[in-house]
């Protein structure tokens, strides 16, 4: 009994080390996600931060994951019908179809990576100019004023 005791006490700070171990982690995996989310899936970058990337947008992921399933599944039918109206023998059939399969699934991949880089590259450059005004526009130092707003004739109309 006292040696169980003696183990229940060795292991206790080894448990604990354990628990610090993975608050750590998890503290490691918050900072290194970087700021908060939109609600349409772009990570607002912090100073110093990287711009946003395919990985880090959550409807280019679902996207992406999509084209490659689609591109893969579709790849492996046509290549498969053509083959199977094409009278090849069953096994030769399927490692055709195995092998567009695999390529379909690389390019649709490749294709959907094109696009959506563009994608978040622009909504990160829209968000950017949309929280910063450019340097260069009348009145961003303050030297400029606004134009004055037409007079108004007693006719209703403005001229």
């Amino acid at each position: 009994m006292a040696e169980q005791n003696s183990n229940k006490q060795a292991t206790s700070p080894r448990r604990a080390s354990r628990a610090s171990v993975r608050e750590a982690r998890r503290g490691a995996r918050a900072a290194a996600s970087g700021g908060r989310r939109t609600p349409d899936g772009v990570r607002e970058l912090r100073d110093g931060d990287q711009p946003a990337s395919v990985s880090g947008h959550e409807r280019a992921k679902v996207q992406v994951r999509w084209a490659k399933g689609w591109g893969g599944l579709g790849s492996f039918a046509l290549a498969a019908l053509l083959s199977a109206r094409a009278s090849v023998p069953l096994p030769g059939v399927l490692e055709r179809a195995l092998v567009f399969g695999v390529v379909g699934y690389l390019v649709g991949w490749a294709v959907s990576l094109l696009v959506w880089r563009e994608l978040v590259t622009a909504e990160a450059r829209a968000l950017r100019d949309a929280l910063a005004p450019p340097e260069d526009a009348p009145g961003a130092d303050g030297s400029e004023k606004t134009p004055p707003r037409r007079q108004q004739h007693a006719g209703g109309r403005n001229r």
